[in-house]
């Protein structure tokens, strides 16, 4: 059986680069639909797909609570 290669940097405390985010699917969505952030409140389309996944993605806080919607603890 081969010996294994072990990386060493963990137990001198090295750690390996952060990988960038992703854009989530509210930034998705807002590209798809050729939005600039100055323009979300005043979306509807923006503002049915933020009711329809409030519940399942991340929409800003500030923009739930522009549109008063309430997240469901249950989901």
């Amino acid at each position: 059986m081969p010996k294994r290669r072990v990386h060493h940097g963990w137990t001198r405390g090295e750690t390996l680069p952060i990988p960038l985010a992703c854009p989530g699917h509210f930034e998705r969505h807002t590209t798809y639909l050729g939005l600039t952030p100055e323009q979300w409140t005043s979306s509807v389309p923006l503002r049915k797909w933020c009711e329809l996944n409030k519940d399942r993605h991340y929409i800003p806080e500030w923009l739930l609570d522009h549109w008063e919607l309430k997240l469901d603890p249950n989901g």
